[in-house]
């Protein structure tokens, strides 16, 4: 069966990084102004929209990480940029040049990617010694581990397993974690409402690793949520 590659092209001025922008969007932050002046246009017309994320800065590293791990999840594998030559230099290009290249390998691989060498680099080696091996490549980590829940033990001999993960800047760590993936079901009482309903939303949070990234004390989005949703619920009103 042939293979397909899915390409999302960007166009990149959903940010305020370039000044010259400010003749087009003097607010300063890009075609997001566009977005938020749009009007409904015909009857039925479902504007005006609210991107879930915010109205974020797509130059910023951190925000394109976000953005290439949601791509990638979904299958999209290539990534186009949009940009222009104009006053003598490039124009509409700090999406490109700041966000996208400067982005950190996602969790989508990232985490694996230096295990999966080593491994590799061993197993193609003539001149390095070492007992038999099993070595094992999982996919979907970060999307619930399905890849290792599809391991069964009758497909090893081995009673040992090494694991081997990375975080960047050239250190490795060897560690013998493993995951369990748990299920279960609450039963919920159902009120009737007597009360108008509201929405929340929460959005323009930067990514970053759980682990590697938790001493910069980021905005959670679901504990942001959950601390409102308590701080209402002491005053009486949900």
């Amino acid at each position: 069966m042939k293979q397909y590659d899915i390409a999302a092209i960007i166009w990149p001025a959903y940010t305020g990084d370039e000044p010259r922008t400010r003749i087009f969007w003097p607010e300063g932050y890009g075609e997001w102004q566009t977005v938020k002046a749009t009007k409904p246009k015909f009857e039925g017309h479902m504007w005006p929209r609210k991107p879930l994320w915010g109205y974020v800065n797509e130059a910023d590293p951190y925000v394109m990480e976000m953005q290439i791990e949601a791509a990638t999840s979904h299958g999209v594998n290539v990534f186009i940029y949009d940009w222009y030559w104009y006053d003598n230099r490039p124009f509409l290009e700090q999406c490109l040049d700041n966000g996208f290249l400067k982005a950190r390998s996602t969790t989508l691989g990232g985490d694996d990617g230096v295990g999966a060498a080593y491994m590799l680099s061993i197993l193609e080696a003539d001149d390095i010694a070492h007992p038999p091996l099993e070595c094992v490549f999982t996919v979907q980590e970060e999307v619930g581990c399905n890849g290792a829940a599809a391991l069964k033990k009758e497909y090893f001999e081995a009673r040992r397993m090494v694991g081997l993960d990375d975080v960047g800047g050239g250190t490795s760590y060897v560690t013998t974690a493993g995951s369990q993936i748990v299920q279960f079901t609450r039963k919920c009482t159902r009120e009737s409402a007597n009360a108008p309903a509201y929405k929340l939303e929460v959005g323009g949070l930067l990514s970053g690793h759980s682990g590697v990234e938790i001493d910069k004390e980021r905005g959670n989005a679901i504990k942001l949520i959950v601390k409102t949703l308590f701080a209402l619920q002491k005053k009486g009103t949900v």
